[in-house]
């Protein structure tokens, strides 16, 4: 995973020593940024297009919001389980999806509204 962490086996376990949180946040955003961008680069729709106009990834999620995803995950010795790893990363894309359809739904982009009978939030593109 990179200079803020190295990977060890404790009794069968992977685990990833995190030796720097600020490193370690900022490699959890772009993994989750780019792996988010790839997934949306290969849906031909009017939202995910309107998404793919969006460049500053910090005004969808900022190293703070990835620090409070990931700091429960970590235990007291510093390390991390890969399944908690793939847990974070999952949680902060579901984060970022949220977050970009939040931004476009404030920019106009986007209209919303509750459907009582799917019991969820649909979006449409203005």
């Amino acid at each position: 995973m990179g200079k803020f962490s190295f990977r060890i086996t404790i009794n069968k376990y992977v685990m990833y020593k995190v030796k720097n949180i600020k490193k370690f946040v900022n490699k959890l955003k772009k993994i989750s940024c780019d792996n988010f961008m790839k997934i949306n680069d290969s849906i031909n729709d009017e939202i995910s297009e309107e998404i793919r106009k969006i460049k500053d990834f910090d005004s969808i999620i900022n190293e703070e919001e990835i620090k409070n995803i990931a700091i429960p995950f970590i235990n007291r010795n510093k390390t991390i389980s890969e399944s908690s790893l793939i847990k974070i990363i999952e949680d902060i894309n579901n984060r970022i999806i949220s977050n970009s359809i939040s931004k476009l739904v404030s920019n106009g982009c986007l209209e919303s509204a509750y459907d009582e009978e799917e019991n969820d939030f649909i979006f449409w593109k203005v």
